[in-house]
């Protein structure tokens, strides 16, 4: 589904507002999990204050660019969540 180029902006102003108070970020690869196990981890994690988010590998770059997480690989996974 084709995003408008305002919700764009909009995703990579929350990421980067994020990974720029975050201490660390996580990538993980969700590909073969159902959504039951995907949802089971965001409720996990949010119970952790660790905030998760799937981007869109550019929208990713665009928010970390400027970041201390402006090394991480983008195209390495397909399908990935992030967790700060």
């Amino acid at each position: 589904m084709a995003l408008l180029i305002e919700s764009k902006k909009q995703i990579v102003a929350e990421v980067a507002e994020t990974a720029s108070t975050a201490f660390a970020a996580v990538v993980a690869d969700y590909q073969g999990l159902t959504v039951e196990q995907l949802t089971a981890l965001r409720v996990e994690a949010r119970k952790l204050g660790v905030t998760t988010r799937v981007v869109r590998n550019t929208l990713a770059k665009h928010a970390f660019k400027d970041s201390h997480f402006s090394f991480l690989n983008y195209n390495y996974f397909v399908h990935k969540n992030f967790l700060f």
